[in-house]
């Protein structure tokens, strides 16, 4: 709601879909001109840049990745409680716990 209520935000990701748009729509032309696909592809990753550097949409961004960690705990945690099991994880490659520590390298 608050990227939402915020201009500058907002337009930041309607920016960014509009040139994503662009540069799908010209991956699907036949006979494209891969002088257009480019510049749209320029075009596209100057506005991801933008959005990205925007406070909201990094506020917003953070939040999500919380929100998936705990999901993804508490998905172990059923899968334990379910199943006796506990899924063999990795360190991911940012140095996050993969919830199993027999194999830990320890944590980062």
């Amino acid at each position: 709601e608050e990227v939402e209520a915020d201009p500058e935000a907002s337009a930041a990701l309607r920016k960014t879909a509009e040139k994503r748009k662009r540069v799908e729509d010209l991956l699907t032309t036949q006979n494209m001109d891969p002088e257009d696909l480019r510049r749209a592809g320029q075009e596209m990753k100057e506005a991801e840049r933008a959005m990205n550097a925007n406070a909201k949409i990094q506020t917003l961004k953070a939040a999500r990745k919380d929100f998936s960690t705990m999901m993804d705990n508490v998905n172990r945690i059923l899968r334990l409680v379910i199943t006796g099991e506990i899924e063999e994880e990795d360190v991911s490659a940012d140095g996050a716990c993969g919830g199993d520590c027999s194999a830990c390298r320890g944590c980062s």
